[in-house]
């Protein structure tokens, strides 16, 4: 699937990789095309939408690293980062979310709208070589290297790891609702038994400006 934003009404004309497809800006000011799924290769694509174009687009498989402080760990801070610096894997790609999330202080406001899911996009994929491999996570990025190597086909690492982050944190909101035992925690997070004293404190911590100058805005999950 491919989607994008425009003016309710425009017409979209698509292009990716010799598969065509056309479709119209609904009133949501959104449209999405799918097409048909594509076999792994390590031929570049091309995506044309209307009058933009983005080359060097790779088919493989994709994987999600996400987890705490220990995911977050950058390779350029590990000890085999030496080992590895000079080397590029051009059919290796990263998507690295740096989510902005403070250890310690509170989150500014600017810092509070980049960590929610709807501006995620401002993310963009890179090679794996130079400063960008660096600050990858050092777990996700040997994991995504080592697939590269055996499975042959491009590989793509999307890194979004936040440390001391609990496992609710990484359900769908929709799906904590539904269950029981989990939707007290959704209404009332702050005070819930479930939720360790340690990130409690840290959330009073972190959202102390939006609490006390009634600006906080409730988080109501991904719109798409």
């Amino acid at each position: 699937m491919i989607w994008g934003d425009g003016e309710s009404g425009e017409k979209v004309d698509l292009d990716f990789c010799g598969e065509q497809e056309q479709t119209v800006v609904g009133e949501s000011g959104d449209w999405e095309a799918v097409l048909p799924a594509r076999e792994a290769s390590n031929e570049a694509c091309t995506l044309r939408v209307n009058d933009t174009v983005i080359e060097n687009i790779l088919i493989g498989d994709l994987w999600i690293a996400s987890g705490q402080s220990n995911m977050v760990h950058p390779l350029r801070k590990s000890d085999s980062y030496d080992q590895f610096i000079d080397s590029t894997y051009g059919q290796f790609r990263m998507l690295r979310h740096d989510l902005q999330v403070p250890l310690r202080g509170a989150y500014t406001a600017e810092q509070y709208e980049l960590s929610t899911l709807e501006d995620l996009d401002a993310a963009r994929w890179q090679l794996s070589e130079g400063a960008a491999k660096g600050l990858f996570s050092a777990v996700a990025w040997h994991f995504g290297r080592v697939l590269r190597e055996q499975l042959e086909i491009p590989v793509g690492v999307v890194q979004i790891a936040v440390g001391g982050s609990g496992m609710p944190e990484w359900i769908r909101l929709d799906a904590l609702k539904s269950d029981p035992r989990l939707a007290e925690m959704v209404e009332n997070w702050p005070d819930d038994p479930m939720v360790l004293n340690g990130r409690r404190v840290r959330f009073g911590t972190n959202f102390q400006e939006f609490i006390y100058n009634g600006s906080y805005r409730k988080y109501e999950g991904p719109s798409r």
